[in-house]
C-alpha cells in the first residue's frame, strides 16, 4: 500500500473514533439535559438529540412550519412530522396556523419548551465556545481548508442520503 493510500486509511480510523468519541458526548450531553430538566420537574425522559434539536430549531425561529426545519436542520419532512406529534404530544409544542395561510400548520413552543430551549441553547453556546477556542490554534488558510473538506463531507453524505433533503 502506498503512502497516499496508508495516510487515507488512517484518515478513515481517525474519523471511526472521532463519531465514537461524538457518540460518546452526545450521550452526555442528553444526560445533562435530562438531569438538568429533571430538576426543573420536566419529563423529557422520552427525547432523543434530534427531537431537542427541533425544539431548539423552533424556539429560534417560531413560528416555523416543517419545510422550514427541515431547510435548517436536514431531517427530512416525514422525521420532522412525526417528531412534532411527540412533541405536541408532550405538551413542549403547539401547533397554530397563520391568518393569511390556513392550509400550513406552525409550530412555537409551550413554557416547558422555552425551557429546554434555552437549557440547550446555553449548553449548545459552552460547547461552541469551547470549539472556537480549540480551533483557535489553526491558521485562516487551515481554518479555510477544514470548512472545505467538512462541507464536502457533509455534501457526501447528504448525496449517500438523499432522504434527508
Amino acid at each position: 500500500m502506498d503512502m497516499n493510500e496508508s495516510t487515507k486509511h488512517a484518515i478513515f480510523e481517525l474519523g471511526v473514533r472521532i463519531f465514537s468519541q461524538h457518540e460518546q458526548s452526545m450521550a452526555r450531553i442528553k444526560d445533562q439535559i435530562l438531569l438538568e430538566a429533571e430538576d426543573s420537574k420536566m419529563n423529557i425522559n422520552n427525547l432523543n438529540l434530534t427531537d431537542i434539536h427541533v425544539i431548539a430549531c423552533i424556539g429560534s425561529y417560531e413560528p416555523i412550519n416543517v419545510t422550514s426545519i427541515v431547510e435548517k436542520i436536514g431531517v427530512s419532512k416525514a422525521s420532522i412530522s412525526k417528531i412534532g406529534v411527540k412533541l405536541h404530544k408532550m405538551k413542549l409544542i403547539r401547533r397554530t396556523q397563520l391568518n393569511d395561510n390556513k392550509k400550513e400548520v406552525y409550530f412555537l413552543l409551550t413554557a416547558e419548551g422555552h425551557r429546554l430551549h434555552k437549557l440547550h441553547e446555553r449548553i449548545h453556546n459552552d460547547i461552541e465556545a469551547s470549539i472556537v477556542r480549540f480551533l483557535s490554534a489553526y491558521t485562516p488558510e487551515q481554518l479555510l481548508f477544514v470548512k472545505g473538506l467538512l462541507q464536502d463531507a457533509l455534501d457526501y453524505t447528504t448525496m449517500l442520503n438523499p432522504a434527508v433533503k
